[in-house]
């Protein structure tokens, strides 16, 4: 058991593989711009749970403590004192308890509450479209480390026929049977393909080191990636792959909640061409020595203990009229930019379906070329054989065609 074990752990198959749904998995673990877009998922909850405290009354206590004093001019002969402190002094103390809720405001504590709520299903959509490219960098990326190990296995073999031609080349020379102009044309051929096999090499490191950026992840030496199983898709027609755009895709509707949002930028722009009403209500309770009341009572008279109380309540209303004007040029300001959004929104829908009939038609391209390539690969195998009769199979496309 202990000899299986460290034959799995050394098989360079096994330890040091990788699938593109591994990587996938890896990319979406590490992306910062994830993690990014639900932090700021989690700042516009909090914004929204914030927002309803907009129609909560304003509650709170206030206390107060002075002292104060009050100097008399003495009679010719009197016994009183000049010093003010020796004559009519008093300590108060005050507590004051009130609460204030808003009637009316210009409907912005109802766009304030809105737009918090149309933030966060925005910011929403952004996380899951953050989701999505994250997906699709990783896979591109792994898709484009593929490629570039193909490409650089080609590009061997295809200077490892060319020196092969050279050896030949240069035999027949010798023979007589090539001019140098000969050899020297297969060495330019073998030049070239040294060069690319060199940038081959180039564009696999470049590959490797964007897939480590996307996976955050170093990819060891002998890492192996697993080739991806080549899959057919349904197409749709176009009309219901558009209406699948428009009604998914989380780009336009992060859009559409910004578009939301603007218009309740507006109501909040005009909020101060309305009054603003609101009911009051407050309670003050004083302590304290000494006279409140100084017109009602004589110098020096003081008393102690709980003097005096107040409650009262009242509707107030106020009016500003000249932010009342300056509002009206705000929300003038407000409507243009939610018609410039729209318009972002309608070039933007107008990119995705041009996008939308570029990827249909390279998809089909793409199959019209794998079908091709299929049928070379086919016939290039069975004439290195030097097979002369029927084929394996009456159609190669049946055999080896992935749709």
């Amino acid at each position: 058991m202990r000899f299986l074990f460290l034959v799995i752990f050394l098989s360079p198959t096994l330890a040091f593989s990788m699938t593109v749904n591994e990587a996938v998995a890896l990319a979406l673990q590490s992306s910062n711009l994830l993690k990014e877009e639900q932090m700021l998922l989690e700042a516009r909850a909090i914004e929204n749970n914030l927002s309803g405290l907009l129609f909560a009354p304003s509650i709170g206590v206030n206390a107060s403590t002075n002292f104060s004093w009050t100097g008399y001019d003495a009679p010719a002969g009197s016994t009183i004192s000049s010093n003010p402190f020796d004559n009519d002094d008093n300590m108060q103390v005050a507590l004051t308890g009130y609460a204030k809720l808003n009637l009316f405001n210009g409907f912005y504590d109802y766009a304030t509450f809105g737009m918090a709520g149309t933030n966060y299903d925005a910011q929403d959509y952004n996380v899951k479209v953050a989701f999505h490219d994250t997906i699709y960098n990783a896979r591109t990326a792994f898709i484009d480390v593929l490629k570039a190990e193909d490409n650089l296995m080609i590009s061997k073999d295809n200077l490892k026929l060319l020196k092969s031609q050279l050896d030949q080349a240069l035999i027949n020379f010798e023979n007589g049977l090539f001019s140098r102009k000969d050899v020297l044309q297969v060495e330019s051929f073998l030049a070239t393909a040294e060069l690319e096999r060199i940038t081959a090499e180039s564009n696999l490191n470049i590959a490797i080191l964007k897939l480590e950026n996307t996976i955050d992840r170093k990819i060891t030496k002998d890492e192996v990636f697993i080739d991806i199983i080549f899959k057919p898709i349904k197409l749709y027609n176009f009309d219901t792959f558009k209406d699948l755009v428009f009604t998914r895709n989380s780009s336009i509707k992060s859009l559409e909640k910004n578009l939301e949002t603007s218009a309740k930028q507006q109501t909040i722009a005009r909020k101060s061409i309305y009054p603003v009403v609101d009911l009051s209500v407050q309670y003050n309770k004083y302590w304290g020595e000494g006279d409140f009341n100084t017109s009602s009572q004589a110098p020096g008279q003081s008393f102690t203990g709980g003097i005096d109380s107040r409650f009262t309540t009242g509707l107030t209303a106020s009016w500003d009229i000249i932010q009342g004007s300056a509002s009206i040029l705000q929300a003038k300001s407000k409507v243009k930019e939610t018609m410039a959004l729209s318009y972002s929104i309608a070039d933007i829908k107008n990119s995705l379906i041009l996008d939308l009939q570029s990827s249909i038609e390279n998809y089909n391209m793409s199959i019209a070329s794998f079908k091709q390539a299929t049928l070379n690969v086919y016939y290039t195998e069975e004439n290195s054989l030097n097979e002369v009769g029927p084929l394996t199979s009456p159609d190669p496309l049946t055999r080896l065609d992935p749709l």
